[in-house]
């Protein structure tokens, strides 16, 4: 079943990290990295760990997180994290009662959910597939055509 604290997870995660080893940013994400999952990450850490989330570490990457950390609701994250608020033996028991179909999209470049992990996941689900971005770019585009509304 999935874990996302277990070893292998990290495992995978750092495999996924190092792939990126010959990127500028690398060495301080990389550092960074290797705090947050020892349960050590600063704020500046966290920051580090940018180019990692988005698949690259430009300028436009920056801004998004930027924008997205000016949204974030931190009452809400906090919340949602608590302690108390997992409970995956019962959160595996109902996804296995879901019987629709589920698409679990995974880049070979995304460190917090690594292909392996993601595959783990799509299992835990009766309809449950696994697709790269092949798919999801398929999806992405054919909505985006769609006439506005």
């Amino acid at each position: 079943m999935f874990d996302p604290d277990a070893t292998d997870a990290a495992i995978a995660k750092g495999v996924v990290a190092r792939s990126r080893k010959h990127e500028l940013w690398y060495d301080d994400a990389a550092a960074a990295l290797g705090r947050a999952l020892a349960g050590a990450a600063t704020d500046t850490d966290w920051a580090a760990l940018v180019p990692f989330s988005y698949g690259r570490g430009d300028a436009e990457a920056a801004a998004y997180n930027g924008h997205m950390e000016e949204a974030r609701n931190p009452e809400a994250a906090a919340a949602f994290a608590d302690k108390g608020a997992f409970d995956p033996p019962a959160t595996r028991a109902a996804l296995a009662k879901l019987n629709v179909p589920v698409l679990v999209v995974a880049g070979r470049v995304d460190v917090g959910n690594p292909v392996s992990a993601m595959a783990q996941v799509a299992d835990l689900f009766p309809r449950g597939e696994l697709d790269g971005p092949t798919l999801f770019r398929t999806l992405v585009a054919a909505r985006l055509s769609e006439p506005a509304q």
